[in-house]
């Protein structure tokens, strides 16, 4: 037993020693820097036992000890691991031998914007971080983890919309830009300027970003350049913003947003083809295009006069899921009305309702709404003035074949307006063939069908019922059927009692010695 115990204490042992040659070997390319030693110890405990890591920070902590940073780093090494307490001792350490230190007590801030969501941990962060500031206050580090925590909680009040929050929201941000023009007070040849154009940008502050980029051109990153860019497209400015953007894009070639703010910036300057081409180069080059690419781009087709593509790329906005794609969605549908209406103002009805049959078909989820939506174009025609008999009744047709497609393939959408709709449709070419809609519209008030809205079948049954009643009273009068007509205009009297319009058929039934009557079912 004694021996197995020997054994296994050896083989620890040896892991142990062997753990030490490999970090040794793997910080000597990095001079043995804090964050280097930090990164292999992160790298053990991900892959050996709890004794055997603490072991080796023994053994670290006793090599360096005395250097601040390096305990830091092992404390943010087992932070990352989850081994909060762990990281805690060798934080309280770091600061007991070095209380002038700024690494580890940025190391505590860090941990508590971590757990950002326990009581009083933002507040407890910015003390570290203000701690930090104190001790060094040439360190640029704390500065900007400061400005961070505050930007974490403009989001957080954001999230939450209230007027209390949106107050503190201004707080927190006029916060993170104090905390940055303290550190280019401190230090003016740090360039603060790349953290503040970012809070700017955030913020919309569009030409203090903007300022702030300038100052500081030669030093910005891919995705700073290209939110440089981006401000002067939002404040108007497009032929800056496309400038530069492209000297973005030449300095920086494999990042691939420059070609959605291309694309946003020819879309002000009204050039479109060239717009669609950065939009085809942007799909290109990244599949994580927002709704406000798709509905960028589906615009651009609109204004090229193809609704078959603009059609398609709005549709493409249900794939995303940001915090505009509603409002998106909205103003999809608002500008295809738009583009339609705009064609029906010229007096082009027919081509209206042409183009928005081609909407419907690219549209990805069809309706019975978009059917009704197009029949509405044709009945709205046959109201105006100004339109040929031929065209009119040319409408008319139309849009009771639409009508007849909506029975067929959507059979449950509101059913007895339907037959309403087709009765009077068919009633001004073809008062023989309106007879049968009728008589189904009347059926369907007396026993709506279990899909029809209740409310809406209240607010339209006197409706539905004096037009049905009026047209076939007086059909049934022209065809000689007298019995029918006065079945007919008894209850339309009966739906509309101060009405005398028919009163002359109510007249017949009195007259039952008429030898010319004939009564035909």
């Amino acid at each position: 037993m004694e021996t197995s115990i020997h054994l296994l204490r050896g083989k620890s042992s040896m892991r142990t020693l062997l753990l030490c040659l490999a970090m040794s070997a793997a910080m000597t390319s990095a001079a043995q820097s804090s964050k280097a030693i930090g990164e292999a110890f992160a790298n053990t405990l991900r892959h050996y036992s709890v004794t055997e890591t603490d072991s080796l920070s023994k053994i670290l902590v006793k090599k360096y000890g005395k250097q601040p940073e390096v305990l830091a780093q092992l404390g943010n090494a087992y932070f990352r691991n989850r081994e909060l307490e762990p990281a805690k001792k060798l934080l309280d350490l770091a600061i007991e031998r070095n209380p002038k230190a700024a690494a580890p007590l940025i190391q505590y801030g860090d941990i508590y914007k971590y757990y950002w969501n326990m009581p009083n941990s933002l507040d407890t962060a910015c003390i570290y971080y203000r701690k930090a500031i104190a001790v060094e206050p040439q360190n640029n580090v704390p500065y900007e983890r400061m400005a961070d925590l505050y930007m974490f909680k403009y989001k957080l009040y954001g999230n939450r919309q209230t007027h209390a929050d949106s107050l503190r929201m201004r707080h927190v941000a006029d916060s993170a830009v104090t905390v940055l023009n303290e550190l280019k007070r401190q230090r003016p040849d740090y360039p603060a300027e790349l953290e503040l154009g970012g809070i700017y940008n955030r913020l919309g502050k569009f030409r203090e970003s903007a300022e702030a980029y300038s100052k500081v051109r030669t030093r910005l990153a891919d995705y700073q350049y290209n939110n440089y860019a981006l401000d002067y497209y939002f404040l108007g400015d497009y032929a800056t913003g496309l400038a530069t953007a492209r000297e973005g894009q030449a300095k920086f070639p494999d990042y691939p947003l420059f070609h959605r703010t291309i694309m946003y910036c020819l879309f002000g300057q009204e050039k479109y083809d060239e717009a669609l081409l950065s939009y085809d180069r942007l799909q290109q080059s990244t599949d994580s295009l927002v709704s406000f690419d798709y509905l960028y781009a589906g615009q651009m087709y609109l204004k090229q006069g193809d609704i078959a593509n603009a059609t398609k790329t709005f549709d493409k906005i249900y794939d995303t899921h940001g915090e505009f794609t509603n409002d998106h969605l909205k103003a999809k549908r608002q500008l295809l009305e738009k583009y339609i209406a705009d064609i029906k103002a010229k007096g082009e009805w027919f081509k209206a309702a042409d183009e928005y049959a081609i909407y419907i078909a690219n549209k990805r989820n069809r309706s019975g709404y978009d059917y009704y939506h197009m029949a509405d174009i044709y009945r709205e025609m046959t109201d105006k003035d100004g339109v040929t008999e031929a065209d009119r009744m040319a409408a008319i047709a139309k849009a009771d074949s639409i009508y007849a497609i909506m029975q067929r393939e959507f059979p449950d959408y509101e059913t007895t307006l339907m037959h309403y709709l087709r009765a009077r449709m068919t009633s001004a070419m073809d008062k023989d063939a309106a007879v049968p809609h009728y008589l189904k519209l009347l059926e369907c008030v007396d026993n709506p069908p279990a899909s029809e809205d209740p409310a809406a079948m209240a607010r339209r049954r006197k409706a539905f019922l004096t037009d049905g009643y009026r047209f076939l009273a007086v059909y049934y009068l022209h065809n000689d059927d007298t019995r029918h007509a006065v079945q007919y205009a008894v209850k339309y009297k009966e739906v509309n009692p101060s009405d005398t319009s028919l009163d002359p058929i109510l007249q017949l039934a009195k007259d039952t010695k008429n030898p010319r009557r004939r009564n035909r079912r």
